[in-house]
């Protein structure tokens, strides 16, 4: 059995995805093979990642003839994984992390404490829909000829997360099964209801075991951007932001001369990102 994988997963090559790659298999070693994976629709250029690094990019030519037509909601991003699974079946598990994932202390340390052998999935604000049903893409999941209730569904926050090589079974067995929806809700529903193990990487969810409750990230489960928090999906995070920082996982961080988009913030959309740093650390210092 090889070393577990770490797909660094993005579509473009900048010198910020150089340094991380730098940072994770300096802190890594040899334990983990890191290679760099993503989707790049059809007529686009491959991005110009180094001769050193190997990485894995697929077109929709790619996975279209692989995978169900019936499950292809909205993006083709949720096939990158199962795709390098049918390529490279032989690893342990398989971490994803997307390009705009920081973690401000030491990858190494981190991951040892997230290596449970009976833990299928690792997650992040992972919730039942029992205790969130008002979750947008809820109503996108169906569990095609499965009988699954809907108060078992379950979702994660899927920038940083692990599989198993039989969650990923799991999460293919369902796709031929004519399952459908947001992949956020579909894998770890799957991987439920195949009767696996998920777990929270950290945070002070349902699914976070008393030994990592508090830790690793903070973020708001009952808001649509999971904001205010460290782990979330708005607002953007810079760089310089979160430099200083003690060990805590962040998302997304973005270069400072890439442009995202914003929600609208009544206080000033300058501002927003101050704000929850300052929320973010009151939390973490309270424990």
């Amino acid at each position: 059995m090889r070393a577990d994988a770490v797909l660094f997963i993005t579509h473009f090559w900048d010198a910020a995805c150089s340094a991380q790659i730098r940072k994770l298999r300096h802190e890594l070693g040899q334990h983990y093979d890191i290679r760099v994976a993503g989707y790049i629709p059809d007529g686009m250029p491959r991005p110009a990642v180094p001769d050193e690094v190997s990485a894995h990019f697929y077109s929709e030519q790619d996975l279209a003839p692989l995978f169900p037509e019936h499950a292809r909601y909205e993006h083709w991003h949720q096939f990158i994984l199962p795709r390098f699974f049918m390529d490279f079946p032989d690893y342990e598990h398989y971490w994803m992390i997307e390009y705009d994932v920081r973690y401000t202390g030491d990858w190494g340390t981190l991951l040892a404490t997230l290596n449970d052998p009976g833990v299928a999935y690792y997650g992040v604000a992972m919730q039942r829909r029992a205790s969130h049903p008002q979750w947008s893409h809820w109503r996108s999941l169906s569990t095609g000829s499965d009988e699954v209730a809907s108060a078992h569904f379950v979702k994660s926050f899927t920038p940083l997360q692990r599989l198993s090589r039989p969650a990923i079974s799991a999460v293919q067995a369902a796709l031929g099964n004519g399952w459908s929806g947001h992949y956020e809700a579909l894998w770890p529903t799957a991987i439920a209801h195949a009767g696996l193990q998920l777990e929270d990487i950290g945070g002070k969810g349902e699914f976070t075991p008393k030994s990592r409750l508090g830790q690793h990230y903070t973020c708001n489960v009952f808001d649509r951007n999971l904001s205010p928090g460290s782990f979330v999906f708005r607002p953007t995070f810079k760089e310089h932001q979160i430099s200083q920082w003690p060990p805590t996982l962040w998302h997304p961080v973005k270069p400072a001369e890439m442009q995202e988009p914003r929600m609208p913030d009544p206080a000033g959309p300058s501002n927003l990102a101050r704000r929850i740093l300052r929320r973010v650390s009151a939390r973490l210092n309270s424990g």
